[in-house]
């Protein structure tokens, strides 16, 4: 049988299932040859699932501290970006291990701004523009206002609609809005995933209708606002446009752009609004685990474009993604920042 990968396997396994569950009404018209060559297809597709299945379970019992040895040993031989440091725990083990057994070990320190640039002769930003580089004490103390303990309680607070019903506090906040579907809510359960903050996501465009205020302790507030484009809620105007031109307390906005799309006609429309509020925001590309590295690097280079264009727009974009959490620790960082709760040399 040809070699395949885990996920080739499993969607193989699917396909072959339903042309087999199909062709149970049209067996006449199916020879017995093919459908048993089908057939023979999905047991052995189905015995590689196990088998690889079983050598997961073998390799989870395995030292960690060796299993850590190999990958270094194999990140350096493939002249990977990683640091000789070991990465911190705080993403590559969470969740039950998930992003350790599905992504390896991802480095909290290194910026993916630097992985794309690995595919390019020419910086693909200039240093004046890429200004924020924490250090690894910075990312870690960052990291640490998004871990609940004494002192620092971090809640569901309440969703609002209206500008009557919001909650009333002394604390800085910041706003998160992009298009409907772009992994708004997705990108605030991975900062929020060692909590048991539940936050609500959605495959269906448009879920989030109400404006959802996320308290990070007694250092900042998150607001987490309703998708705009397809599906978007018709009080939109009222509530989220009206919150973002009014609310003092809003220290910066986080638009969330598709890293796979890049900037849409939607994303302009919310561009020209961020620019007439005179609001200061930052753009911030998600699901790059999705994009390949020409994509990325196009997307990139399109936010750059429109960035350059801007007058309140922060000079570096950020890169993210919610499954693997690449960049997520240079993003909590930022955030620190921007509320008053990290201090950054050179900003």
């Amino acid at each position: 049988m040809k070699a395949y990968n885990f996920h080739s396997l499993l969607r193989l396994s699917k396909e072959i299932s339903h042309c087999l569950k199909s062709s149970k009404t049209v067996r006449p018209l199916m020879c017995q040859r093919c459908y048993s060559s089908l057939n023979n297809k999905l047991l052995s597709a189905r015995s590689s699932l196990v088998l690889i299945d079983n050598l997961n379970k073998s390799a989870k019992n395995k030292p960690v501290e060796k299993s850590l040895t190999n990958n270094r040993q194999l990140s350096s031989n493939k002249q990977s970006s990683f640091t000789n440091h070991q990465p911190s725990r705080t993403y590559s083990q969470q969740k039950d291990g998930y992003r350790s057994k599905v992504y390896g070990l991802v480095d909290d320190f290194s910026n993916p701004i630097d992985r794309i640039q690995s595919f390019v002769d020419k910086p693909i930003i200039s240093e004046e523009n890429y200004m924020f580089k924490p250090t690894e004490e910075n990312i870690r103390s960052a990291q640490k206002l998004f871990i609940p303990g004494h002192g620092n309680k971090i809640q569901f607070l309440k969703s609002a609609l209206m500008e009557e019903h919001l909650p009333v506090y002394d604390l800085p906040e910041i706003a998160f809005i992009g298009r409907s579907n772009v992994g708004k809510s997705s990108l605030i359960s991975i900062l929020l995933s060692q909590t048991d903050v539940m936050v609500r996501t959605s495959k269906s465009p448009g879920h989030t209708k109400l404006l959802n205020f996320f308290q990070i302790g007694k250092h900042f507030t998150l607001v987490d606002m309703p998708g705009y484009g397809f599906n978007m809620p018709k009080h939109y105007s009222g509530s989220v446009e009206r919150f973002l031109a009014s609310r003092k307390k809003v220290c910066r906005t986080f638009m969330i752009i598709d890293g796979v799309d890049g900037v849409s006609r939607h994303d302009v429309t919310c561009l020209n609004m961020l620019e007439d509020f005179q609001i200061p925001y930052v753009i911030v590309l998600t699901k790059i685990d999705k994009a390949k590295p020409a994509t990325l690097l196009k997307s990139f280079m399109s936010a750059l474009k429109y960035q350059q264009q801007t007058t309140h727009c922060f000079s570096q974009p950020f890169l993210v993604s919610s499954m693997s959490g690449e960049g997520i620790p240079q993003l909590q960082a930022f955030i620190g920042y921007v509320t008053g709760n990290l201090a950054v040399h050179g900003m």
